[in-house]
């Protein structure tokens, strides 16, 4: 599949990912600037992605109808990009599902550091010293931002 392909299915797999989080988010009250409420964040955060996958996604409907070669995508070649991308989609898949279990059980430096481990290893260019140097980095960024300034409510470690 060409770049376009690609960039038009993934800004169409981010639009419905903002208009899923923007449905749920109104399942909340979201508050004001001054005083957010829980549906504040995930509110914003789908209408920005929205916005920047109908950017995408405009871009390249544009360059896929004004182009000169015939861009027809098919079912055939959406099975063809997901069987091969089916590894990558299934570390990503256990990296997340392993971040809500282990963030609960082991806390915040545990689930961190298997998050970002498990998701370098999908690249294949990286080594086992650059994933441990990446997750390492981003733990350690992770505990001083969250835990330290912001407070947010998972404990470092579990006894």
């Amino acid at each position: 599949m060409n770049k376009e392909k690609n960039d038009l299915w993934s800004s169409l797999l981010i639009l419905a990912i903002g208009i899923f989080t923007v449905a749920n988010s109104l399942n909340y009250s979201i508050g004001t600037l001054q005083s957010m409420q829980p549906g504040y964040l995930p509110f914003f955060l789908g209408c920005i992605l929205i916005a920047l996958s109908l950017i995408i996604l405009i871009k390249d409907l544009t360059n896929i109808f004004l182009g000169g070669e015939n861009n027809n995508i098919s079912v055939k070649d959406i099975y063809i990009h997901l069987r091969n991308r089916f590894k990558v989609i299934s570390i990503v898949s256990i990296a997340i599902l392993s971040f809500a279990y282990l963030s609960t059980n082991y806390g915040l430096i545990a689930a961190t550091f298997t998050l970002a481990f498990l998701s370098s290893l999908v690249d294949r260019k990286n080594t086992l010293l650059s994933t441990l140097i990446t997750s390492i980095s981003i733990t350690l960024f992770t505990v001083i931002v969250f835990h330290y300034f912001l407070g947010i409510q998972i404990p470092l470690w579990t006894s």
